[in-house]
């Protein structure tokens, strides 16, 4: 057995409620299992446990089986009444008859541990118990995080067919190359760039890319969140504002933000769609503060005609004036 530092480092983690009648008992228990774990809840009967349960938040139930008011078996009843995912249950008795010991293992329990209690193995039991709750909860978080990384990545391949079907849908109206102006060179625009504006829209592209993939994943979505949204737009093109090779971009990028915050409904009511369009413009942004911000563009604005078309649908599609123009891939 490890010692009891590194015991207690692993059950450190669980609150405990625990319900015995026997006052001398409930006392040497109680005090063994504060040195144990994060919180310990006491309780003399299954009543008062369960009143308890009602309101804390409780990893492991300990209960004797006997119990005055409501004994033991009746105290789980009533848990697993309340809920689907019950807390890991440990039942203290000096019965040991086997059809007993059979409906308790029918209603869940984990573990007994028969009276006298031994502390020793007590202590043991705990340990071996609290490191396969502490597994169980490791590997349903890397659940969790497998999920969310594949809904970001459904989505983002989403974005990018409809980025691709919107290229095959303009390339038609592209005049010839020889017909295009020649792009406008930088003219050493990028040496004037303030480090901490770099710095400033790096982080605002972080934060923008969160709030997007929380329109498709947060099913409690709500006005604040789409302020912080706009907020972050506005932001964004109030920097861009400052330099006279953004001003356009960054007009239109402000105009955005006005759009969301004048059609918070919109967003609601078509989270999955706004998502669809941020996530398609916030990539052409990336593209362009990627390469006009953190490397010399021959052309600044060669990202503007896109980004402008991405800005023109979105706010078409917030003020229900949605038309069947395309945003151009680049």
């Amino acid at each position: 057995m490890p010692d009891i530092n590194t015991i207690r480092e692993l059950t450190g983690q669980f609150n405990v409620l625990y319900a015995e009648d026997e006052p001398a008992l409930r006392e040497s228990v109680a005090k063994a299992l504060g040195r144990l774990f994060k919180e310990v809840h006491v309780a003399k009967d299954g009543f008062e446990a369960l009143d308890i349960y009602k309101s804390t938040p409780i990893d492991i139930l300990i209960t004797d089986l006997s119990m005055p008011i409501l004994g033991g078996i009746g105290l789980i009843d009533k848990i697993h009444e309340l809920t689907e995912n019950p807390p890991a249950i440990i039942v203290f008795s000096a019965h040991s008859d086997a059809t007993v010991l059979i409906k308790l293992i029918n209603k869940g329990v984990d573990r007994f541990l028969a009276k006298p209690v031994d502390l020793k193995r007590m202590r043991e039991m705990f340990y071996k118990l609290c490191l396969q709750l502490s597994n169980a909860k490791m590997v349903q978080e890397y659940q969790v995080q497998l999920q969310n990384m594949l809904l970001e990545m459904e989505y983002k391949n989403r974005a990018l067919e409809q980025k691709l079907n919107q290229l095959a849908s303009a390339t038609n109206r592209i005049r010839p190359a020889e017909q295009q102006s020649a792009p406008t060179p930088g003219e050493g625009y990028y040496g004037h760039l303030d480090p901490e504006h770099k710095e400033e829209l790096s982080e605002l592209s972080s934060d923008l890319d969160y709030m997007i993939f929380t329109l498709f994943s947060k099913n409690d979505l709500d006005e604040a969140t789409i302020r912080d949204l706009s907020a972050l737009l506005h932001k964004y093109g109030a920097i861009l504002n400052r330099y006279v090779e953004f001003v356009e971009v960054g007009i239109a990028v402000e105009s955005l933000s006005r759009s969301i915050a004048h059609h918070p409904q919109m967003v609601l009511e078509h989270q999955e769609q706004s998502g669809v369009y941020l996530e398609s413009f916030q990539m052409t942004l990336e593209n362009f503060r990627h390469n006009t911000w953190n490397r010399r563009a021959f052309d600044p604005t060669f990202y503007n005609a896109s980004l402008l078309s991405d800005i023109n649908l979105l706010i078409d599609f917030l003020s229900g004036n949605e038309t069947q123009g395309e945003i151009e891939f680049f």
